[in-house]
């Protein structure tokens, strides 16, 4: 059975309690992986290239003998081609439509069709959900989550152990002023400081 500490708002014990069961479970990267990609899935938007992307230049040749804009017997792939200049029956042409030919089209294009949701076993996905609650009361993953601020954070899980459990009182807070001394006062404020100010807007 595991046991952690509640703090005030001071930062100082006050007694300790015991943890739900699922703090004791197996810790399973792989599963809590699994449903973190299986959520990211479901916000997926689906996309793909235009229909008749490349097909809807005027090219076409023909693989008849004698035959007029005739590509047999030429020592020419028999590939569909646009004329760019003609004299008679002598054409100065290049490939279109097909694959790798300048404006063809996709070998395979993405296709619009593509289900991206993915789904996920509701056993495994209880399990991920209690091997993550569990994963926050081990300093190992903790740290590792925030790998460059650990020497912000080492200090701080050394000293209030993990996971750090607040008495009710700072439910009745409504200031935000109060949270702020209270992050002070476990020294979490410059790790969220930090993490504010280097995180990076994509594009």
């Amino acid at each position: 059975m595991m046991y952690a500490n509640v703090y005030n708002t001071q930062g100082k014990k006050i007694k300790e309690i015991k943890l739900p069961v699922h703090f004791e479970e197996e810790i399973r990267p792989d599963l809590i992986k699994k449903a973190v990609l299986a959520i990211y899935s479901h916000k997926r938007q689906p996309y793909g290239s235009y229909k008749y992307a490349g097909l809807e230049a005027a090219a076409w040749t023909s693989k008849r003998r004698r035959s007029y804009r005739t590509s047999y017997g030429r020592g020419i792939s028999r590939v569909p081609r646009a004329i760019l200049v003609k004299n008679g029956g002598m054409f100065v042409w290049v490939a279109r439509v097909v694959p790798n030919a300048v404006k063809g089209r996709k070998a395979h294009p993405p296709k619009p069709e593509k289900y991206w949701y993915e789904k996920i076993n509701k056993k495994e996905r209880r399990k991920a959900i209690r091997s993550a609650i569990a994963a926050t009361a081990n300093p190992y993953f903790v740290l590792a989550r925030y790998e460059r601020v650990s020497e912000i954070l080492k200090p701080i899980i050394d000293r209030f152990g993990l996971p750090i459990v607040l008495e009710s009182s700072i439910e009745k807070f409504s200031r935000t002023k109060q949270l702020k001394d209270i992050l002070r006062n476990f020294g979490v404020y410059d790790f969220i400081k930090y993490v504010k100010e280097t995180r990076r807007q994509r594009a």
